[in-house]
């Protein structure tokens, strides 16, 4: 790997107009050095004339005339050139006339090991760690913790699928807080237990490449959970501190080929979680079985239902129980039994006149709209639950926030079509075995028919004419429809015809001597259902031209024909 060059016809004068060109290639890992014995060239400025012209990899390394070098021209003299690659290109040019005779050039070429670590690789070192020159070649290696790229040159940082599970932590990037490592694909896995929320907050100082413009192009840093993405995150400026709310959280780092920036550090913590105070219910008591108050995770509570049928089934309604069975014959009325109609609601106007009515759900109660149609203010109108005494001092006394009367009630007492209301209750009710809600008839194929047997009770007028001081309760008939107009056909009051209408009912009995009466309305017809063995509002008391009378009948607002409306208000009003 090693040869002689010489101008033509060397020693003797080189001939005029003359232009030769040798083409010297060595193996790679090598490069051509070449000095010159003997240099003898017609000077000319810039070597315009004669000269001898080196290059390598496209680049002049000289152009060389004279005998010796001046301010513009070059000859070799003792000096030694070497190619940049394994190739050298020699050109020799002589012009058409040489006014003195030159002997023209000798020189020597060999193949030299290149030393690449030395070299610079876009003005950056061949190996960014450690470089290592053989004979024909060069190879790098990393540091401990570094795997070598595919490019062979570049360190890359040893950082990936790093699992922390420790409840505090820190996170840095590679080399931190010195320059981190180009081309590096980084991910770190945060996990810790169940019941546990990491807080991510970066220390000290930030330095990710960024761009004016462009966000993150270069350089990103993200950390990412089951349900969000946070970041990517690049500049000098300390990210603001992320609650993740998760346990579980994936921080990425990717760099690129080029820069020099310090990184990041993040400090990680887990804290347990506090389900906060649970949510009280109505009706019950909570039961902390992991201690008092205590909230956080893996704590365990027991709701305490203050009422022995008051379950926490699924879609299971309470409403409609009753804790003793009705049995019996108000007007021609029983006493009943505490628990016997947990349902009913006793009203008092503002007038102070009493009226009836029954609780839905746990704070809604339904009444007749003639009971309320005067009532100006809500919150005066008095609401006991609970009771069977009138006077009694242990009553559940609630207020009322508002009263929804049919838009379709005249109040003219005549027509009592429409005689229904609802009475949104301030706070709930406490359910127990003496206050429960009563059923409505929503259920598809729920009918009632002629002569059968339904129930009413209250604090109305007795036989005696004055109301009762304890709840009666009777049972009746439902009175055929056409029955009940017969009745009524010729009747009227103050000289004006009564009226039945499709949403009204009829219930009493042939003989009379049982019904409801004065002091009863807006209390609920109620009818036990053989099925679910639950108790049913079927109808208001209503109206009635006289109280208990033979082939007169009570008259009741028919419920069945009114649920689109109840659902509706209560809907849009709870």
């Amino acid at each position: 790997m090693y040869g002689r060059i010489t101008s033509p016809d060397f020693p003797n004068n080189y001939p005029n107009h003359k232009e030769r060109t040798w083409n010297v290639t060595v193996p790679k890992g090598y490069a051509v050095r070449i000095y010159f014995t003997h240099f003898n060239l017609e000077l000319s400025y810039q070597c315009e004339y004669d000269y001898v012209k080196l290059s390598s990899s496209g680049k002049t390394l000289a152009t060389l005339c004279g005998q010796d070098s001046t301010d513009t021209e070059e000859a070799p003299g003792n000096k030694t050139y070497i190619s940049i690659d394994n190739t050298l290109t020699v050109v020799f040019r002589s012009d058409y006339s040489n006014e003195k005779p030159f002997t023209g050039f000798e020189a020597f070429y060999a193949a030299e090991d290149i030393d690449e670590c030395k070299q610079l690789f876009d003005g950056e070192p061949l190996c960014n760690h450690h470089c290592h020159n053989y004979v024909g070649g060069y190879y790098c290696s990393c540091r401990i913790g570094y795997v070598l790229h595919e490019n062979k040159r570049t360190c890359t940082a040893q950082c990936q699928n790093q699992i922390f599970t420790q409840r505090t932590g820190e996170i840095a990037s590679p080399d931190y807080p010195a320059p981190y490592p180009p081309l590096s694909s980084c991910s770190y896995n945060i996990q810790v237990e169940d019941g546990f929320l990491i807080t991510l907050e970066f220390v000290e100082t930030f330095n990710v490449e960024t761009h004016p413009e462009v966000l993150c192009p270069y350089d990103v840093l993200k950390m990412e959970t089951a349900k969000k993405q946070f970041g990517p995150f690049c500049g000098k400026t300390l990210p603001a501190k992320i609650e993740t709310q998760t346990n579980v959280v994936n921080i990425t780092f990717i760099t690129d080929v080029s820069g020099a920036h310090t990184g990041w550090k993040v400090k990680y913590t887990a804290v347990v979680v506090d389900c906060g105070q649970p949510e009280d219910i109505d009706s019950g008591a909570i039961l902390y079985l992991t201690g008092p108050e205590k909230t956080t995770y893996r704590a365990a509570i027991q709701y305490q239902c203050a009422a022995p049928f008051y379950t926490m089934r699924a879609n299971s309604s309470v409403c409609g129980m009753q804790k003793i069975r009705t049995i019996g014959r108000i007007y021609g009325g029983r006493r009943a039994n505490p628990g016997q109609f947990p349902w009913q609601v006793m009203l008092i106007t503002e007038r102070g006149e009493l009226g009836s009515g029954s609780l839905l759900y746990d704070s809604w109660v339904l009444t007749a709209a003639h009971v309320v149609a005067e009532q100006r203010n809500p919150s005066t109108l008095r609401i006991k639950l609970g009771i069977l005494n009138r006077y009694s001092v242990h009553s559940e006394e609630v207020h009322a926030v508002k009263i929804f009367i049919h838009k379709g009630y005249k109040n003219d007492l005549v027509n009592f079509d429409n005689d229904i209301a609802l009475i949104k209750l301030e706070h709930k009710v406490p359910i127990s075995t003496t206050i429960s809600p009563i059923c409505l008839p929503g259920k598809e194929g729920f009918h009632i028919k002629a002569n059968d047997t339904v129930t009413v009770a209250g604090w109305g007028r007795t036989e005696t004419r004055s109301s009762s001081v304890v709840l009666l309760y009777t049972e009746l008939m439902i009175i055929n429809q056409k029955e009940c107009a017969d009745a009524y056909a010729n009747k009227s009051h103050n000289g004006n015809p009564l009226v039945i209408t499709e949403n009204m009912l009829c219930a009493g009995a042939e003989e009379g001597g049982r019904d409801a009466c004065h002091g009863d309305s807006g209390g609920p017809l109620v009818v036990l259902d053989a099925q679910t063995r639950k108790w049913f509002v079927i109808g208001i008391v209503s109206w009635a031209l006289d109280c208990a009378v033979a082939g007169q009948y009570g008259v009741y607002t028919r419920v069945m024909n009114y649920m689109p409306w109840i659902e509706s208000t209560i809907t849009n009003n709870s």
